[in-house]
């Protein structure tokens, strides 16, 4: 469990807390060191925890029940000081879990940067942090070495305490492609494509089949909870919608937070129940965004909206705009980890299951539809997140000055923008996909999707196939 960068983090005798999670916050235990000490710190106001304790800093990143957490402290040095030996942390677990047979971890994931693992993204478990810099300057083939040994290292760990029961999956770092890289026992079966564990976009963000395989156990009922409030995020449309305030004034930002919260409160009136607690969430985030001081740099904001919201919320900036109530310009775009905007089979594209996730078009197409729909500009990059050469990624800008030429782009561009991702994920077979362009189409006729049609039966199906073994 991350607590952080000091070397005594639970100091004291071995404790037992119950701690309650609001899952708004996002319960996740990693296993790796990402340089960002708190991306989930836990306060304990117990006493007997020690004079340090941990601060509460808890990532605001998606909705989620109150659940709660059971959670072990531990006074071995060779636990707590987690700053030189981040792997034989994890290896502590193991130890610990067969010496007791109590399973600290139920929920897992890796947040060190794998997608540049040589280059100071994961440091071996076998050198200090001051000699693992001099030997990547210095020898990198052993540097690589290291690393890929310590990857093995880490993921006999992970395997161990999933077989115990539990839940892991890849955060998005191109931890699982690394170790397998490295073998690491991560290959589900003989498969090469295929691994032993989800990437979090197949698992807590958009795998019905997750979801269900999940909830017929009560097992891992933690991670069930986090399934039914997270996942099927981009099959819905929601992805992370930005804007910036082009006049620089804080008081801009803060009439569109006032501008976002008001439109996705009345289209959450009339939402469908998939959608709906989507919205409820994200009304709460916008809501309370401006005080917890987010704002390095240029006033903008990151909200959670799907192609309706978009829209929505990009028109009535721009009204505002003209009406003078915005004293400059709006910029929109949306981050590469959304709906349509990224191909990278293993994360954005994972869970999209028709055996094209390694095709890499929808990203280019998205850039030339947003060009000729009204996109103020458009990029096309590599690597984002994953990897040079793993994942292409395209992107846009849109400016809103009050124009009514500026409405119709913003209306033309955004519904492009979503919906080329939403027709592909509807292809692929998923039914929340299919379900979202349905609705698109039933609100814009002149909008044209081809949805596959489902065969009454597997029977059916079946039968229109010759089964070529029996000739054989």
């Amino acid at each position: 469990l991350r607590a952080g960068l000091s070397k005594q983090c639970f100091p004291g005798s071995r404790r037992v807390v119950w701690l309650a999670f609001d899952l708004r916050r996002c319960l996740q235990v990693a296993n790796g060191m990402d340089r960002q000490p708190g991306r989930l710190h836990c306060q304990n106001q117990t006493s007997q925890a020690g004079e340090k304790g941990c601060q509460s800093r808890l990532p605001w990143k998606c909705g989620g029940p109150l659940v709660q957490a059971k959670l072990t402290y531990y006074s071995s040095p060779q636990f707590i000081q987690c700053t030189h030996t981040f792997t034989f942390c994890r290896e502590r677990v193991v130890v610990d879990y067969e010496a007791t047979g109590e399973l600290l971890v139920e929920l897992g994931s890796d947040q060190t940067s794998l997608h540049n693992p040589f280059g100071g993204g994961y440091y071996p478990v076998q050198l200090g942090f001051d000699e693992a810099l001099q030997v990547m300057k210095d020898e990198p083939p052993r540097f690589k070495h290291l690393v890929q040994e310590s990857l093995k290292r880490h993921v006999d760990a992970i395997n161990k305490l999933a077989e115990a029961g539990m839940h892991f999956w890849d955060y998005g770092n191109a931890f699982l492609l690394e170790a397998s890289r490295a073998g690491a026992d991560v290959r589900a079966g003989a498969s090469a494509t295929v691994f032993r564990y989800p990437s979090y976009v197949q698992d807590i963000m958009g795998s019905v089949t997750a979801f269900l395989a999940s909830v017929t156990s009560t097992r891992n009922y933690l991670h069930s909870s986090l399934l039914f409030f997270c996942s099927d995020l981009f099959s819905l449309g929601f992805g992370p919608f930005r804007w910036v305030c082009a006049s620089g004034l804080p008081e801009d930002l803060s009439t569109t937070d006032n501008i976002a919260l008001e439109t996705m409160e009345e289209l959450s009136k009339n939402a469908s129940e998939s959608s709906k607690r989507h919205y409820v969430d994200n009304c709460r985030w916008i809501r309370e965004a401006g005080k917890h001081q987010l704002v390095v740099g240029s006033q903008a904001r990151i909200l959670y909206a799907n192609e309706q919201g978009r829209k929505a919320i990009a028109l009535a900036f721009n009204k505002a705009i003209a009406e003078g109530r915005l004293k400059g310009p709006v910029v929109l775009s949306r981050d590469h980890h959304d709906v349509s905007g990224t191909d990278s089979p293993f994360r954005e594209t994972s869970n999209i299951e028709d055996g094209s996730q390694f095709c890499a078009d929808m990203a280019i197409q998205n850039v030339i539809g947003d060009s000729f729909r009204g996109a103020t500009w458009v990029a096309i990059h590599n690597g984002g997140g994953v990897g040079w050469g793993e994942v292409i990624n395209g992107g846009f800008g849109l400016l809103l000055d009050g124009s009514e030429d500026a409405a119709e782009r913003a209306k033309m561009m955004l519904s492009w923008d979503v919906l080329n991702g939403i027709a592909r994920r509807s292809w692929s077979g998923h039914p929340l996909a299919q379900e979202t362009a349905s609705a698109a189409m039933a609100a814009q006729p002149k909008l044209i999707i081809t949805v596959p049609h489902q065969p009454p039966s597997d029977q059916l199906l079946d039968s229109c196939f010759r089964d070529s073994t029996a000739e054989l």
